[in-house]
């Protein structure tokens, strides 16, 4: 699925779940469990990953695999910015950045490479392009990271 245009679709807009789509082919699923939950569970061929978000004043994003206690990685998230560092491993540093609309968002190298790339289609019934770089294969869930964000960021908006 590297290097090819895929889309998250939710097929049904009374349940939380979200496919990753390449065509008619479902290559990995995000579902929130319960209705306003904060933790979601990621699935694809690659594994199985959890993402909680945590705290609310100065909110975080926590990314483990599935049944394992130790955070793959933490992104501390800035409410007014566009862009938002976090780093893995303590040594690969990352950047998640987004337009002024939040509209399209990517998570790139430090050094500027883009490794994912969203573009939101519909608000209504949530569709989005996506664009996968190879070099995103070492962390095949940060592009869970990245929609789970937008998801979060789409909740908040309707809250207000």
């Amino acid at each position: 699925m590297v290097d090819s245009t895929l889309r998250w679709v939710q097929p049904s807009i009374f349940k939380e779940v979200f496919e990753l789509r390449s065509g008619d082919e479902c290559a990995a699923t995000l579902q929130f469990p319960k209705f306003f939950s904060r933790t979601a569970r990621a699935e694809s061929e690659d594994g199985c990953w959890t993402l909680e978000e945590r705290g609310v004043w100065k909110p975080s994003i926590v990314v483990k695999q599935c049944n394992e206690e130790q955070a793959l990685a933490t992104v501390t998230l800035k409410n007014f910015s566009r862009v938002t560092p976090f780093s893995v491993d303590q040594k690969r540093t990352f950047r998640i950045t987004s337009n002024f609309w939040r509209s399209h968002y990517s998570i790139t190298t430090d050094m500027g490479e883009p490794l994912v790339s969203l573009k939101i289609k519909h608000f209504a019934k949530h569709s989005s392009e996506v664009e996968i770089n190879r070099k995103a294969e070492s962390f095949p869930w940060i592009l869970f990271l990245l929609y789970y964000i937008v998801l979060i960021n789409r909740r908040r908006a309707g809250a207000h």
